[in-house]
């Protein structure tokens, strides 16, 4: 139940995003090292059955590797400020 981006450069690419609401879920409890504490517990409350909303988890790894390759806030919020 996830998206796995295709890429045919990378045989071993890895999955990502985390489905988790209507009953399903991608995740569980043990996986907090790749999901994060919060993502973690809502694919665990999912899989025991409290109803949750769709949603989703975004890996840890991949977050990082957005921020590692310039995908944060590059714009100091001074600089957004002053322009308005």
């Amino acid at each position: 139940m996830a998206y796995i981006r295709k890429d045919e450069n990378n045989v071993n690419a890895k999955r990502s995003v985390y489905f988790f609401g209507d009953g399903r879920s991608g995740g569980n409890a043990r996986m907090k090292d790749l999901l994060g504490s919060k993502g973690a517990n809502l694919a665990e409350i999912t899989n025991i059955g409290i109803p949750v909303p769709l949603g989703f988890t975004i890996s840890i790894e991949a977050c990082m590797h957005y921020y590692v390759h310039d995908g944060g806030v590059s714009t100091p919020k001074s600089r957004v400020k002053a322009s308005h």
